[in-house]
């Protein structure tokens, strides 16, 4: 089985990824330098895309999440049309923008450009995975731990799950 977490920054990655490991699903997060890639992403996409194919198929992971699996979701949903698609998000656009802007640290001015992307690229997987008839969910990291650790054992086919516990929530963005 191969997953991958297309979620941006901020919307749990993280979490999701321990989860993983601690479900025993070999894991790699943020593997932009491991996968041998050159940043900034978005300049050198022709240039790196055969070497993140490569390294996916080589690496011996089976989940892959955070960057660079988001700056490439159309090539991966593509070219890996078995495996599991997750978008992880905020509960709405403010609660990602708090936790954005608590991350960001002095590059607050980028807010905008960002909250376009984060929308756009978000409503972009949905229509690609429903589009390809991928295998797909979306989980709310700001949802009750307990049930998204349900919702992620279902989908890759555990029979128990235990809860998704946040690792990195920002003061504003804590469950009620």
């Amino acid at each position: 089985m191969t997953i991958f977490l297309l979620g941006d920054s901020r919307t749990g990655t993280t979490s999701i990824h321990q989860w993983f490991l601690d479900h025993g699903i070999r894991s790699i997060h943020y593997f932009v330098r491991e996968a041998g890639l050159t940043e900034p992403l978005h300049r050198h996409r022709k240039a790196n895309w055969p070497s993140l194919r490569t390294f996916i198929r080589e690496s011996g992971f089976e989940a892959f999440t955070d960057y660079p699996t988001r700056a490439f979701f159309r090539e991966i949903v593509h070219e890996f049309p078995a495996a599991h698609f997750i978008l992880s998000v905020r509960k709405d656009i403010s609660t990602w923008r708090t936790s954005m802007l608590h991350g960001l640290k002095g590059n607050e001015a980028h807010i905008e450009f960002l909250t376009a992307f984060y929308v756009a690229w978000n409503e972009e997987i949905r229509a690609l995975c429903a589009e390809t008839g991928a295998r797909f969910i979306e989980i709310c990291i700001d949802d009750d731990d307990g049930q998204n650790g349900q919702k992620l054992a279902t989908f890759v086919g555990i029979p128990v799950g235990q809860p998704l516990k946040r690792l990195h929530g920002t003061p504003s963005a804590a469950q009620p």
